[in-house]
């Protein structure tokens, strides 16, 4: 193209320059990708973790390949092995929903499969590839609240067209309404059977099960009873002859003998004698007997956490042997799975832990095991697979020894996930003296350290009280190995915080009781750089307490929060000016009660507070960046949120004010902004990360967001980013071209721009 040796461009903020045509010609080369590349650069990720951590809530053996592998998670989605447990691949295109109750293989043609969801069923016809929503006959979509949540699914064995779906929330024991659904044209179209809402309009049906040579015989296990339906689900009639009471958490039928039925009935906590555990009936369930002889039968008292009662949830039987079934212990008592070899009269324990151990578990070794899912393999009844709250394991022989298959042990120790990844990661640290060492903190499994950008791992939890939840990480930038960490669980009121002088090696909790702070759950620390080193000046939230801080590296606090509302709670993010180290910001979310929150700045180390935004819109911000080169300039990521008090909805999305908070401008429209960040490397470059809130009708969010022109415009970037719940950003602080995203269920995303040139 032409250029004028004298031209003239007009910058961001209205100010006129001219340039000359070799500067010109300078600037098209550094800001090439602006004009004519940026536009075709991609941002594109890839799946990173040690494998494993989270619920894996639903598990199926293929029924015509021993090979493949079916497992759902509660936030992570679906994923597929077909190497018999080797590697998995994450495959959630299509979902809209990613917690998985319930998986359905077509037996006529496995590249068909069902996926029963809280936002109904998804069908794929390609293996997994692509999942469709199949929610014609259902109620219709709703925006706050779960409409048609799917907890059992089961596809009628004679012909693969027709399948019944039975609503409630199995797992949170709620959404009851007494409802089974059935299509008969491969889930394009469902009819409501509402006949045990006869007897129980709040039934939730926990599991369905067809007899195998009558297929008009349906049997449904529900809070309210066992139902048995004779007409293929248009009328319903309870059988319970022989149970203890009504809440039957599973029924199974054995495929060649089905007069054999087992049921497992659920014991509630503070209540005697022990009423759970398996029942199972010779007579095509006329009659139930009692068969828990060797299953552990506990009873908590009433006001004990449910899991402190023995219960079970998880029923297979071999389908060649009607003697062989296997039971998994929903239960921190007795923990584990349980086999019999002669139809249920004695139970034996066949995973066992310590000395005697059969299991080679990989890097999850902390906790019992809780199974929640657990499936047979039809072709090889001797291969058996479980899920738990963290791992999948796979017998080949029946039970007698177990082993991992979630991650992969590396020669040097550490380990690498093999694509089941099942992670809720908010919070992801670079550190400052090697940009290839993440620390990772994720909920429940707590604190990960890579050295090596995410392509192994090792657990740093050595002196941290808590194993789990993990909120922050600060490196000291002028101090290699030294670092601070803040861990806790909110609803426990309980946390710690730590230091480490050694990379996370060893940690000392250092918030002692005369520092004020023990026993408290802190979600957020932050460091001044621009402190004396040895009197390092450290920020840090309490949820409920309030902000506090340090002036000498955390050994003794003082609150640091007067006007920061009136309720010392809700603050979801906190941000030193890279400008103004004296300068901090504090986003609160909205409370309802004091009608208080939006963006709160301190100009003096959180002596004293005061709002800058005075803007309702802006009432429940997730995510606050300031503008690295112009402080002026600040971008705060919002959640939608209705105002009761206010009877008013405010918009979420990401909000930028350039004249420090006067006027607010809104970017991005979304639901659910959870983070925005801003390329120390162009300020023009902007990301915003993406969810959705979790307990209503299709809950998935976009993922990310890439804005090249500081705000003005977006577009999505999720290539290779299978789960578009995304609930944090990182960006490497050497690396234009590097970036981490924690998302909720699917663990870590490196991301790389694709191409020869780095981001200006």
């Amino acid at each position: 193209m032409a250029i004028d040796s004298n031209a003239m461009w007009v910058g961001r903020e209205g100010r006129v320059r001219y340039i000359t045509a070799i500067g010109i010609a300078l600037l098209l080369l550094a800001f090439s990708g602006d004009i004519d590349g940026q536009e075709e650069r991609t941002l594109t990720w890839r799946n990173a973790g040690p494998g494993g951590g989270g619920w894996i809530q639903s598990i199926a053996m293929d029924p015509a390949d021993a090979n493949t592998i079916h497992v759902g998670s509660d936030i992570g989605g679906y994923y597929r092995s077909i190497d018999g447990g080797g590697t998995f691949e994450i495959l959630n295109r299509g979902l809209t929903d990613y917690f998985v109750e319930r998986i359905v293989v077509d037996w006529s043609n496995n590249e068909t499969a069902y996926l029963a969801t809280q936002s109904g069923v998804f069908k794929t016809v390609n293996g997994g590839r692509d999942w469709v929503q199949k929610r014609s006959g259902f109620p219709p979509v709703e925006p706050f609240v779960h409409s048609a949540p799917v907890g059992a699914l089961t596809m009628d064995p004679a012909d693969p067209n027709t399948l019944y779906a039975g609503i409630g929330r199995p797992r949170w024991m709620d959404g009851g309404v007494g409802h089974v659904y059935r299509t008969t044209d491969g889930a394009e179209s469902w009819d409501l059977l509402d006949g045990i809402a006869v007897y129980a309009d709040d039934a939730i049906i926990h599991q369905l099960a067809m007899v195998p040579d009558d297929p008009r015989t349906l049997w449904a296990a529900t809070d309210r009873g066992l139902f048995q339906s004779t007409d293929a689900g248009m009328s319903w009639q309870r059988k319970e002859t022989g149970l203890p009471h009504r809440y039957c958490r599973n029924v199974a039928i054995h495929p060649l003998f089905s007069n054999r039925m087992y049921v497992v009935m659920w014991s509630p906590p503070g209540q005697t004698p022990w009423s759970g555990g398996v029942y199972r009936s010779d007579d095509s369930g006329e009659s139930w007997a009692l068969k828990s002889q060797g299953l552990p039968q506990h009873v908590a008292l009433e006001a004990e956490p449910p899991g402190t009662t023995s219960n079970y949830l998880a029923l297979a039987l071999d389908p060649c042997d009607a003697d062989v079934s296997y039971v998994g212990a929903d239960s921190w008592w007795g923990a584990g799975l349980y086999r019999t070899i002669d139809a249920g009269e004695q139970w034996e324990l066949c995973t066992r832990n310590g000395q005697a151990s059969n299991m080679n578990q990989g890097w999850i070794d902390f906790w019992g095991p809780t199974i929640q899912c657990l499936s047979v393999s039809p072709r090889h009844p001797q291969t058996v697979v479980f899920g738990d709250a963290g791992r999948v394991m796979r017998t080949d022989n029946g039970g007698d020894s177990w082993r991992h298959m979630y991650t992969e042990e590396q020669p040097d120790g550490l380990w690498r996930g093999n694509g089941l990844e099942v992670t809720y990661l908010p919070e992801i640290t670079v550190d400052a003296f090697d940009p290839n060492r993440l620390y990772c903190g994720y909920a429940d499994i707590g604190l990960m350290v890579s050295e090596n950008a995410g392509h192994s791992w090792m657990p740093l939890s050595n002196g941290l009280p808590m194993r789990g939840d993990v909120a922050r990480v600060v490196c000291d930038p002028q101090r290699q190995g030294v670092a601070w960490c803040c861990e806790g669980r909110v609803g426990l009121s309980a946390g710690s915080i730590a230091m480490t002088a050694d990379g996370g090696s060893n940690w000392e909790v250092i918030d002692h009781e005369t520092s004020g702070l023990a026993g408290s759950a802190f979600s957020l620390i932050t460091l001044d750089a621009n402190s004396p080193i040895d009197a390092r000046r450290l920020y840090i939230y309490s949820e409920g307490n309030g902000l506090f801080r340090s002036e000498d590296g955390g050994w003794t606090w003082d609150a640091a929060d007067e006007g920061l509302g009136a309720a010392r709670s809700h603050v979801s993010d906190l941000v030193l000016d890279p400008h103004d180290s004296d300068r901090l910001f504090a986003a609160r979310r909205w409370d309802d009660e004091t009608l208080q929150g939006g963006l709160y700045v301190t100009e003096n180390r959180g002596a004293t507070w005061r709002q800058v935004d005075g803007r309702a819109e802006l009432a429940d911000i997730q995510s606050v960046a300031v503008h690295p080169t112009d402080p002026s300039v600040i971008f705060v990521g919002c959640r939608e949120y209705h105002s009761r008090a206010l009877n008013s909805t405010f918009a979420g999305g990401v909000y930028r004010t350039d004249d420090k908070g006067g006027t607010w401008k809104h970017v991005l429209e979304d639901q659910l902004v959870s983070c925005v960040r801003i390329s120390p490397f162009d300020s023009d470059l902007v990301y915003a990360s993406t969810t959705r809130h979790p307990y209503r009708d299709n809950a998935v969010g976009r993922g990310v967001l890439v804005s090249r022109d500081g705000g003005d415009t977006w577009e999505l970037t999720n290539d290779g980013l299978s789960n578009l719940c995304v609930v944090t950003l990182t960006l490497d602080p050497t690396n234009p071209n590097r970036l981490y995203a924690g998302t909720g269920g699917n663990g870590l995303f490196v991301g790389d721009w694709t191409s020869s040139e780095e981001p200006q």
